[in-house]
């Protein structure tokens, strides 16, 4: 199977370290919003956050299973690696500033720019074989450029470029016979606006970072634990009485215009509402909404330069605290209840289950995939596989899937013997998922095996042999059902 990779940002030979004339331009924040007045009270409360953040970064990176580096100097078979301030004559030849920080590699600079960082060094430090550092131009709300730096190569030293740079957590770097896996914010959005969680491989020596898979990053914490409107979206359960109300297409625009948001509000027992506005929009462009998770209910209001003016839902005289809610809004954005209309929830329609039916399929590291909804709650894109047994899901999606309730320990049966396809044997935990449901065909209670990590999802015969056909377009990327 192909992979997507990232291709070497940078290859030093023979320690002799190549760097590139300037950063791209950083994104700045506009003076020129309008300020509303929770904003104000927001940035006067800014140095209280950034000082509680401060601690909690400081307490986290402590506990971590991966060692944070504090910027001392680091043995490594290369020579000292260090941060230091570069020389004038330096900067200017590098990045062409006056004023820099150098990653700096016995003697040679690997990477330079305003700000220069180690994070990670892995395993240790006393035995350095892959440091993950950053550099950025500095300022308000500017870029960064993550870098995985490679030790091991007995000839050259590697400095390749990241999509982003991994946290502490653990689990997040593992190791295996020739390189490393990690896992890291991928590129791209999931189906409906979610941030893309994806696992890298890295082959010692090579060069190049492989994407294994990318998967949609859920938020999955209790309601208790979620602080922004995008824990909120994020979470594929209790956001599903607005994604009904607004429908798919509706929902993936609306939440764009909550980019910029305070935090959560607990207006009652189980009932919270979150606003926001579009990043360097606010005062154009803004929304907000209210969710019921008990009793499985949505409002939400929606305004933009497009004089896209939208009520959705239906507010009854019992709904008091939700009216107040939007009244409220209203107040702080110069807004009333004349200036929209009333726009009756999303109705949902329910699909035939007879005839032909063609599923698109995605592309993804030159493999067509086709999504599906597993247990009607988590979309995945699947590699269709009739040599597969069993439809096949890594070992890190089971763990998401047990997280959220999706699976339960007495899915669980007995471990199983596959025969692989170059012939050896391998053990494998098996399981049943409730649903899986493709275009709108749903079929229950599949027979599904792991994986390691490293796997791929896999559409297998549990699944397949129970269509009555199936084919593959590959003129028009189609998955065919009957």
């Amino acid at each position: 199977m192909q992979q997507n990779s990232v291709d070497a940002d940078t290859k030093l030979k023979e320690n002799v370290p190549q760097i590139s004339g300037t950063s791209p331009p950083c994104l700045v924040l506009l003076d020129n919003e309008r300020h509303s007045p929770l904003r104000n009270v927001m940035e006067s409360k800014l140095p209280i956050l950034t000082f509680i953040l401060a601690i909690t970064f400081s307490i986290f990176s402590a506990s971590s299973p991966l060692q944070a580096a504090d910027q001392a100097p680091i043995i490594t078979p290369k020579g000292v690696l260090s941060v230091r301030k570069g020389t004038t004559e330096e900067c200017k030849k590098l990045v062409d500033y006056s004023k820099c920080e150098v990653l700096d590699l016995a003697g040679k600079a690997l990477l330079a720019d305003s700000i220069v960082s180690i994070d990670i060094v892995f395993p240790d430090e006393k035995n350095p074989q892959i440091i993950f550092a950053f550099k950025s131009t500095g300022g308000n709300a500017c870029c960064r450029f993550f870098y995985l730096i490679d030790l091991t190569d007995s000839g050259r030293v590697l400095v390749n470029a990241i999509p982003t740079l991994v946290d502490r957590s653990e689990g997040v770097v593992k190791s295996f016979s020739k390189g490393i896996t990690y896992q890291a914010y991928g590129e791209g959005e999931g189906p409906l606006g979610e941030p893309i969680w994806s696992v890298y491989r890295y082959v010692f020596g090579s060069g190049k970072i492989e994407t294994l898979r990318s998967l949609p990053k859920y938020s999955y914490s209790p309601m208790e634990e979620k602080k922004y409107p995008e824990d909120l979206l994020n979470d594929p359960v209790k956001r599903e009485p607005l994604v009904k109300l607004l429908g798919e297409a509706e929902f993936k625009s609306f939440r764009n215009n909550l980019q910029t948001a305070p935090p959560l509000e607990k207006l009652s027992t189980g009932l919270y509402a979150g606003e926001g506005c579009l990043a360097h929009s606010c005062g154009s462009s803004q929304g907000a909404f209210v969710i019921d998770v008990v009793n499985r209910r949505a409002w939400a209001i929606r305004f933009d330069p497009n004089n896209k003016r939208k009520f959705y839902g239906t507010i009854s005289a019992k709904d008091d605290v939700i009216q107040q809610f939007f009244e409220k809004w209203f107040g702080r954005e110069n807004l009333s209840w004349q200036k929209f209309g009333i726009i009756p929830p999303a109705k949902l329609v329910s699909p035939s289950i007879s005839g032909r039916v063609e599923v698109p399929m995605v592309q993804e590291g030159g493999v067509l995939k086709v999504p599906l909804t597993l247990n009607d709650v988590i979309q995945l894109a699947f590699v269709v596989d009739s040599g597969a047994a069993d439809v096949v899901i890594p070992d890190d999606v089971i763990q998401m899937m047990l997280k959220t309730g999706t699976l339960e320990i007495t899915d669980f049966g007995k471990q199983r013997y596959y025969r692989l396809a170059d012939g050896s044997i391998v053990q494998s935990k098996t399981f049943h998922i409730k649903s899986i449901k493709i275009g709108n065909r749903i079929i229950e209670n599949v027979a599904a095996s792991s994986t390691g990590v490293e796997g791929s999802l896999l559409l297998g015969q549990s699944f397949l042999s129970r269509l009555q056909r199936w084919s593959i377009n590959n003129s028009n990327r189609t998955l065919e059902l009957e």
